[in-house]
């Protein structure tokens, strides 16, 4: 068996092309550096694309917006309707319905007086509560007057006093008139609840008779509260 021993210095001794502690050093570095350039290539990527997501939903967003806004718009004009639909239906509940009442007046009228007119208002410290005024044309004797009731401004409350003026041929019919206003009369729709009449009192106020033998009375009615 043969040996061979160097007795040349360390430093003059022969060395390998590349040391393996410094190969090593190399290849960690080379490996962490191309860490390096694939981490920030990726997050390089993910921005991009994290950008073109973003500048995506910034278009969409802004196309969206006049849809959106019309949207509101209609909820609102909607939310609208509905308050003024349930503020129409307080109303309407709340007014009378006068023609099948005028109806009912017309036929307790005797048939040998007529009315002049009728005056619907509303009077603080009435019988009954009440709201808007106007003035109901007189009618042609035996048929039902009709109602012209003007309001202007905000809606007031439904009257409470009807007068009624016109003239009968005997001072009889004109008892007879008062008394069917006062008892026989019913509460129309719109009207008297649960079966109550439609005036709560009716008093008769002036009663003239002119030189042709007519008698001309002035009637006050108050009606029922609703």
């Amino acid at each position: 068996m043969n040996y061979t021993i160097n007795l040349l210095p360390e430093e003059l001794r022969p060395r390998p092309l590349v040391e393996t502690r410094r190969l090593g050093m190399i290849a960690a570095a080379t490996v962490a550096g191309a860490a390096v350039v694939v981490g920030a290539g990726a997050a390089g990527l993910n921005f991009i694309h994290q950008r073109t997501a973003l500048r995506e939903v910034t278009a969409e967003l802004t196309y969206l917006q006049p849809a959106a806004a019309r949207y509101d718009a209609e909820k609102a004009q909607e939310r609208k309707y509905q308050t003024d639909a349930r503020t129409l239906e307080g109303l309407v509940s709340k007014q009378r319905y006068w023609k099948p009442v005028l109806d009912q007046i017309a036929a307790v009228l005797p048939v040998d007086a007529w009315l002049d007119s009728m005056d619907l208002s509303y009077q603080n410290g009435a019988l009954s509560s009440g709201g808007p005024t106007g003035k109901i044309p007189a009618a042609p004797a035996g048929a039902a007057p009709r109602a012209s009731v003007s309001v202007t401004g905000s809606v007031p409350p439904p009257p409470n006093v009807l007068v009624i003026k016109g003239s009968a041929r005997s001072f009889a019919s004109i008892g007879i008139f008062e008394q069917n206003l006062s008892v026989t009369l019913p509460g129309a729709a719109g009207f008297g609840q649960g079966g109550r009449p439609l005036f709560q009192q009716v008093t008769l106020d002036q009663v003239t008779e002119n030189n042709g033998g007519e008698w001309q009375f002035t009637l006050t009615c108050h009606l029922n509260p609703l």
